[in-house]
């Protein structure tokens, strides 16, 4: 898993960390991301956390030890971000 986010490279379907903020507008955490898409610079993500699904939205990982992640994880597709490059 990369350490960082760079935009220039990662692709769909990777798995980086990024700094994720809060929806408070207080600086947040970093966190493991699975990129979804690229738009020029554009990079949109959803968060991965340990926590188990709650939503329809939510994603658990069935492979997550294979891509470097330290516990069963779950994919947040309710929970979007975006970062430019």
């Amino acid at each position: 898993m990369p350490s960082t986010m760079n935009t220039t490279d990662i692709e769909p379907g990777d798995i980086c960390l990024a700094a994720i903020p809060f929806t408070s507008g207080l600086p947040g955490k970093v966190r493991p991301v699975l990129v979804l898409w690229l738009d020029g610079e554009d990079c949109v993500v959803c968060s991965i956390t340990s926590a188990a699904a709650r939503t329809e939205r939510d994603l658990e990982l069935s492979d997550w030890a294979n891509e470097g992640l330290l516990r069963p994880s779950t994919c947040r597709l309710g929970r979007l971000n975006t970062f430019d490059g």
